[in-house]
């Protein structure tokens, strides 16, 4: 309603008397001025834009004018503090940007008057140097992905041209892209670049650098706009905040964390009363966890109680994800914690997922882990789910050919009803991840014996671990 004021003002000159508002907006024909001035007193007493003359009119305040945002440069070296300290040349790159557009930018070696260096790089010496950039480094919000050797290549310049250098503000990219984009962990400055911009491809150099950087800035930038923080001061307190929190009040320390394991499972919190609070499950444990350890926004109020009622932390490894999401939702509804917001999350599909048929599941192993792959078979009907585990590339054992028979079986007695939950949770990741999940459909075979020909057609499958596995033509018996 507001708005809607502030529009009206505007269309009439920036002021109208409280009863043509109250008539024009809040459709109160018959409004004598008493009653108008007394609704908008109760709609407008804290709007700073609008004020009334206590005569019945009510006025359009103009906004002051934003104090000017300070410029920001872009300060970048490939040279290793150690190096910067006795070294009489120093290669920068410098960049000066405009809403995180980078308008002027410069990579060259900067050396002391009369000295050489051996560089393809445009050399200049460091008077030149500081009297080309020195309004921008003084002024400046300077940016970098590292500050620390950045920051120490400027003042050994400033020492080469005996200027004093004292940078208004400094801001650290690769902290400020963690907090705002609330990374787990540290970004690498090349996969950030490419999962921001869409560009995998990735140029070493300082110019590249710079300009990549520069469109990191942008898109932190529009991100920060989102959370109302408008000035780089803003950005500089948001960036110097610990991206990790202080471990002290929990029963384990961040090594804990950093150690569990890169599998499926399901994870349960619990407070100082050793009472469960959360559970949750992940497809990666370490990942998924990581995620909880770091400085919560003013807005995420879960993260905010999970981490001041968090004491304890256990978890649980399961073969696939989709154990840890049946595991999990037993948790959920045995325990029924107090911070998981939906305790029957997952009560009933929306949609008609396929909920009869033969899925394999290949058991994704950590990168560089040895040992023989293995899959699940999971035969799901609407009666319920079975399962069995066992080395792929290997025929179906006699475990899984009876539970083949009980399912093939249970499809002649079936009967009409209400699938159980877990059925209900199977389908939907079941048909989520059909990109990689095969499947034997029970429809498509004549016989129980077809159907376990397919399957292990399936198992012994080439390229099972690297998508789904479709089997259309007729399986030759043994």
């Amino acid at each position: 309603m507001r708005d809607r004021i502030h529009a009206f003002l505007k269309q009439c000159g920036g002021q109208a008397s409280g009863v043509a508002i109250a008539r024009a907006l809040l459709h109160l024909r018959s409004a004598g001025p008493a009653q108008a001035d007394q609704l908008l007193a109760a709609l407008l007493n804290d709007d700073p834009q609008v004020v009334s003359d206590g005569l019945g009119n009510w006025h359009l305040v103009a906004s002051p004018a934003p104090a000017p945002s300070p410029p920001a440069g872009l300060v970048e070296t490939p040279m290793r503090p150690a190096e910067i300290k006795r070294a009489n040349a120093i290669v920068i790159g410098l960049g000066s940007l405009r809403e995180g557009e980078l308008r002027e930018s410069a990579v060259c070696c900067v050396v002391q008057d009369g000295s050489a260096a051996a560089t393809d790089l445009p050399i200049i010496t460091a008077a030149a140097f500081w009297q080309q950039w020195s309004g921008l480094l003084q002024q400046a919000v300077l940016i970098s992905w590292n500050p620390r050797p950045a920051l120490l290549a400027l003042g050994r310049i400033a020492a080469m041209a005996r200027q004093p250098f004292l940078p208004l503000t400094t801001i650290s990219l690769a902290r400020l892209a963690r907090q705002l984009l609330q990374l787990p962990r540290p970004p690498k400055l090349p996969a950030l670049h490419a999962e921001l911009s869409g560009n995998p491809s990735w140029q070493e150099g300082l110019s590249h650098r710079l300009s990549a950087e520069s469109e990191i800035v942008a898109h932190l930038l529009e991100r920060g706009r989102t959370r109302g923080m408008t000035d780089w001061e803003q950005l500089a307190e948001l960036a110097r905040r610990p991206a990790r929190v202080n471990f002290g009040g929990f029963d384990f320390d961040e090594q804990f964390v950093a150690q569990l394991p890169e599998a499926p499972g399901v994870y349960l919190m619990k407070n100082d009363a050793g009472r469960v609070i959360y559970v949750g499950k992940a497809a990666n444990l370490r990942n998924r966890l990581q995620t909880y350890f770091r400085q919560p926004t003013p807005e995420d109020r879960k993260l905010q109680q999970q981490q001041a009622q968090l004491r304890q932390l256990h978890f649980e490894v399961t073969e696939t994800e989709l154990d840890a999401l049946l595991r999990e939702n037993a948790l959920i509804r045995r325990i029924k914690p107090a911070l998981n917001r939906q305790q029957r999350i997952h009560a009933a599909a929306t949609q008609p997922e396929k909920k009869r048929g033969i899925f394999i599941v290949p058991i994704k192993r950590p990168t560089g882990t040895a040992g023989r792959e293995r899959v699940v078979v999971y035969l799901l009907s609407p009666q319920g789910l079975r399962r069995a585990a066992l080395p792929a590339r290997h025929k179906p054992g006699k475990r899984l050919q009876q539970l083949l028979t009980a399912f093939w079986d249970e499809a002649a007695t079936a009967t009409t009803g209400t699938p159980a939950p877990e059925v209900e949770i199977a389908a939907r990741w079941l048909a989520q991840n059909r990109s990689w999940v095969s499947m034997i459909d029970p429809e498509e075979c004549r016989d129980r014996q077809e159907a376990e020909r397919k399957l292990g057609a399936v198992l012994h499958a080439r390229e099972l671990f690297e998508t789904s596995v479709r089997i259309v033509s007729p399986v030759v018996p043994d």
